[in-house]
């Protein structure tokens, strides 16, 4: 567990407040815009053994854990005193086995650009060189055919693959850090917002507080703290190697991507004050 020490937060906030993270995490993982930082609450990557336990309970969830250069936990009191003081936005970055996941540098960025504008004479050519998927209507219903097309060729490499969120909070420790979300944006899929395996307006449950829905104790079972409503899905399960592994549905979820039984290799969940301009990427 590393030291802790205060964050940068926003000059507005009470300095009483007393706000602790992972030491030297805004060194790390903050970007200073308009005296407000966009805060890593989350990630999981392989950064080799020992692997980061997020098997972990309670108290572990509340005060957080980990390394800030690598897979970390915020902290629930943490998330509870930064968003409760302002209006806090969501996103979160997926990465999976096979290499979809941001590509951000000038040269990805401009072909990707001509892609999205003249995807009919240039897509054949490019096609291998950034690794297409083909396209599925379900990745974004709400979008026409054609644009819905456009959306998930661009967005697969100026993007990545992400949701965002323009509403993010989580109420107190004695409302069990109940998790509020809305306004879902994006190209993986609204997961946190399914009516029956979702987690939103559900508790913060660990394997010795069981707060879940489900008559099962759905940390103990899927291996890590999380919203669990009715024992769906997660990003704080076990890190397997394999995306296929017989126990993947306890990895690192994101059900409306990659489906129930396929644990992504990547993901980073950032917050940042409503508002700003600008997005911190892993």
């Amino acid at each position: 567990m590393g030291t802790w020490s205060k964050a940068l937060v926003p000059p507005e906030l009470d300095s009483s407040l007393n706000l602790l993270v992972l030491g030297n995490l805004a060194q790390h993982e903050t970007s200073a815009i308009a005296n407000y930082a966009t805060e890593v609450i989350q990630r999981r990557d392989d950064f080799g053994e020992p692997r980061e336990n997020f098997n972990r309970d309670w108290a572990d969830y509340k005060n957080g854990f980990g390394d800030p250069a690598k897979e970390l936990w915020m902290g629930n009191e943490n998330i509870y005193m930064l968003t409760n003081n302002e209006d806090y936005m969501l996103r979160i970055e997926l990465e999976d086995f096979e290499g979809n996941k941001r590509c951000p540098n000038k040269s990805t960025r401009q072909a990707a650009r001509e892609i999205y504008l003249f995807r009919h004479t240039i897509l054949t050519v490019l096609k291998k060189d950034f690794n297409f998927r083909p396209w599925k209507p379900h990745y974004c219903q709400e979008l026409s055919a054609e644009d819905c097309e456009h959306r998930v060729e661009y967005g697969e490499i100026i993007l990545g693959w992400f949701a965002q969120y323009s509403h993010f909070k989580i109420y107190s420790e004695g409302e069990y850090y109940k998790l509020e979300i809305d306004g879902y944006d994006g190209n993986a899929g609204d997961s946190l917002n399914d009516p029956w395996y979702g987690s939103n307006n559900s508790p913060f449950s660990t394997y010795n507080r069981d707060n879940d829905r489900s008559s099962l104790n759905c940390a103990s079972m899927l291996k890590g703290g999380w919203w669990w409503k009715s024992c769906g899905r997660g990003l704080n399960g076990l890190y397997l190697n394999d995306p296929q592994d017989l126990t993947a549905r306890q990895g690192i979820v994101w059900f409306r991507w990659r489906g129930w039984d396929y644990t992504l290799k990547k993901a980073v969940m950032m917050i940042k004050p409503r508002g700003i301009i600008g997005t911190t990427t892993s």
